[in-house]
């Protein structure tokens, strides 16, 4: 089994597809790697709302879901990111009540904006990291990676 490493939300950005600008998430650890998730436009809004602290005039689903959890006794523990296949991450939210700790499926962009939202860990594989993560000089070049800090 794997281990997991902390990650943060280091920033979102627009990334050129073949099918034109796609929002991605930056998610960073402590070794400075950098994971890019291709998320939707939508989820991209829910993400940037929660980093911003700041509340929908209207709750978002992200709210609504954390609310009826919280009315069931349901806890989020932490959004992690375990696997790869083909060309998309596979997420987990892990989920604790009176009848126990589970975990569920879901994209790693509603788990992210989960977990931000709850002030929850985002943890990813090591596996997942070492195979997919670029390192914040390789993504930025050395001069991006220095004004970053």
């Amino acid at each position: 089994m794997s281990e997991f490493v902390k990650t943060r939300v280091a920033g979102l950005m627009a990334l050129e597809t073949p099918l034109g600008p796609s929002p991605v998430v930056l998610l960073e650890d402590d070794k400075e790697r950098i994971l890019l998730i291709v998320i939707g436009r939508a989820e991209a809004s829910s993400i940037a709302v929660a980093l911003e602290g700041r509340e929908s005039e209207v709750p978002l689903s992200h709210d609504v879901f954390l609310d009826a959890m919280k009315k069931f006794g349901i806890t989020l523990r932490e959004a992690r990111i375990y696997g790869i296949e083909g060309q998309r991450f596979l997420a987990k939210l892990i989920l604790e009540s009176s009848a126990g700790t589970r975990e569920i499926e879901a994209r790693p962009s509603d788990s992210i904006a989960l977990a931000l939202r709850a002030e929850v860990p985002i943890t990813v594989s090591e596996d997942v990291m070492e195979q997919a993560s670029f390192s914040k000089s390789e993504l930025l070049g050395e001069e991006g990676a220095e004004e970053a800090e």
